[in-house]
């Protein structure tokens, strides 16, 4: 399954590579445009810790949950406290929207650290 956080990355370690000088060879090989590598790469704005737990997911239901779309407003949201504790609200609407999911593994969050959720 395509995770577009898994793109990001790739795209970042594109970027150190001699033969690649901006985005716009990035979006070249797949034919996307820049600005849609710009706005795969904004997902690497997101805390790290939101990172480890998206890049960590290997339900399906969980990845098509935590979509782009839905991960967008985060962004928006500068203090890493605040978008970490409105990732763990995610997460908690994720754990009650989802039968597959056991209520010890979607609440796995403390305060605004995120300890562990899915797999």
């Amino acid at each position: 399954m395509n995770v577009p956080l898994h793109e990001a990355g790739r795209y970042e370690r594109l970027l150190s590579e001699p033969f690649i000088d901006s985005r716009a060879d990035i979006a070249r090989e797949p034919g996307i445009t820049r600005a849609r590598v710009c706005q795969v790469m904004g997902l690497l704005k997101l805390s790290e810790e939101i990172q480890g737990v998206l890049m960590g997911l290997d339900d399906h239901r969980a990845i098509r949950y935590f979509s782009e779309r839905r991960l967008k407003p985060l962004l928006m949201i500068p203090d890493q406290a605040k978008q970490i504790q409105e990732f763990n609200r995610m997460l908690a609407e994720f754990g009650k929207s989802s039968n597959k999911v056991d209520k010890e593994r979607a609440s796995c969050y403390h305060n605004d650290s995120i300890v562990c959720v899915g797999g």
